[in-house]
């Protein structure tokens, strides 16, 4: 779906019976009433990953939090690279960045007022080791961007070929409504969202739903948290055609 107005693509996204299990597996029956999504783009040439670089990723919600889980396929051959594995280093974006990570951006504002100060926009970077930063950029106290804490839970798992991460984004109570005050009901909400696997914060390997770079907020996906929302899951690409 496209919105007529500002011409950006839409998801409607279903809200799930019961929440999954935030354990680094995704479990086909804890995800069956999320939407997934894959066949994203690379930044460098706007083409497809091959099939051994693919991800998909699996979006829902209910009374209070938003639900995201991505499994990545891995190249055979290649093997995930973080910066930092301490925890302690969790907020420290720079440290997380120039590794595997992948990079998750939220504002239930304007594409305007995401860069304005006091609105602004929400943005989570996790490598595989849930080492992970979330920051409220453009927040009402300019400096204390990473003061803001979004009670995330987070949990990855990968193997030789695969990394699986789930995670629960609290939503109500912990990020500001578009009208004023705190988000108090997530059915009807409307967010602009940006999804990102990366192996550096440029390059090829910097794949995003849309391929465009973290700021370009009037082209992002607007997400609407929809009870009545059927189930979609678009979960493969055929190959790739040279």
């Amino acid at each position: 779906q496209t919105d007529v107005e500002d011409n950006r693509p839409i998801l409607r996204i279903p809200k799930m019976a019961k929440a999954p299990v935030i354990d680094g597996k995704i479990d086909a029956v804890e995800w069956a009433d999320a939407s997934a999504v894959t066949g994203f783009v690379n930044y460098q040439f706007k083409d497809l990953y091959p099939r051994d670089m693919r991800s998909v990723w699996y979006l829902g919600y209910d009374d209070t939090n938003l639900y995201i889980a991505m499994h990545l396929r891995i190249p055979e051959g290649v093997t995930l690279n973080a910066q930092t594995k301490n925890p302690d280093d969790c907020d420290m974006e720079n440290a997380i960045l120039f590794g595997d990570h992948v990079e998750i951006q939220i504002t239930p504002h304007t594409a305007q007022r995401a860069m304005q100060t006091a609105f602004g926009f929400y943005k989570f970077i996790v490598n595989p080791f849930d080492v992970y930063s979330d920051w409220w950029h453009n927040c009402d106290t300019p400096g204390n961007e990473s003061g803001w804490s979004s009670g995330a839970r987070i949990k990855s798992t990968f193997d030789n070929n695969n990394w699986w991460l789930e995670m629960t984004i609290p939503v109500v109570n912990t990020m500001k409504h578009p009208e004023g005050g705190m988000i108090k009901k997530l059915d009807g909400l409307e967010l602009l969202v940006q999804l990102v696997r990366s192996g550096s914060c440029a390059g090829y390997s910097y794949g995003g739903w849309v391929p465009r770079s973290w700021l370009e907020w009037d082209k992002f996906y607007k997400v609407i948290l929809d009870p009545q929302a059927p189930v979609m899951q678009f979960s493969e690409t055929g190959d790739l055609i040279r």
